[in-house]
C-alpha cells in the first residue's frame, strides 16, 4: 500500500518534472534562435558572440572602423549571454528541485518502512527475497582486530 502511494507520487512528480523540462529546453531554444536571428553566433556551450561572418562588405567595413558599431555589438552580444545564462539557469533550477523532491520521497518512505535505520538501503522484501547473501554484505561480521 505504501509502496504504490510512492509509486504514484513518483509518477506524478515525474510527469511534472518532464512537462517543466520540455518547457525549460524550449526556452533555452527560443532565446538561442532569437539571438541567432539578431545576428549573434552560440556556441555549443552557450556563449553568444557577434556573427560578422553575416555581415556585407558595406557593414564589414563599418563594423571594423567603427568603434561605436563594435561597442554596441559587444554589449547586445553579453545581453544576450546573459538571457540564455538565466534561461539555462532556470532549467538547472528545475533539475535541482526534481532531485530535492525524489530525496524527500526516498526519505519519507525510509522513515514509514520498518527497519528504516538498515544500513543496506533495501526494503524488508527486496532483503528478505534476495537471500542470505545481501544480509550478510548488509551487515558485517564483527572484526577481532580494532578499527583505527
Amino acid at each position: 500500500r505504501e509502496a504504490e502511494a510512492e509509486a504514484k507520487a513518483i509518477a506524478s512528480l515525474l510527469r511534472d518534472a518532464h512537462t517543466q523540462f520540455v518547457d525549460l529546453r524550449n526556452k533555452v531554444e527560443s532565446v538561442r534562435d532569437d539571438a541567432v536571428k539578431a545576428r549573434m553566433k552560440v556556441s555549443e556551450q552557450g556563449y553568444v558572440s557577434f556573427d560578422t561572418s553575416r555581415l556585407s562588405e558595406g557593414e564589414r567595413t563599418a563594423y571594423v572602423h567603427d568603434p561605436s558599431y563594435q561597442e554596441s555589438a559587444r554589449k547586445a552580444a553579453g545581453e544576450w549571454n546573459q538571457a540564455i545564462t538565466a534561461a539555462v539557469k532556470a532549467l538547472s533550477d528545475a533539475d535541482d528541485g526534481v532531485r530535492i523532491a525524489l530525496e524527500a520521497v526516498r526519505r519519507s518512505r525510509r522513515r514509514t518502512w520498518p527497519n528504516s535505520s538498515d544500513r543496506s538501503g533495501t526494503t524488508p522484501a527486496a532483503r528478505s527475497s534476495a537471500g542470505p547473501s545481501s544480509t550478510a554484505s548488509a551487515h558485517p561480521a564483527p572484526s577481532s582486530s580494532p578499527t583505527a
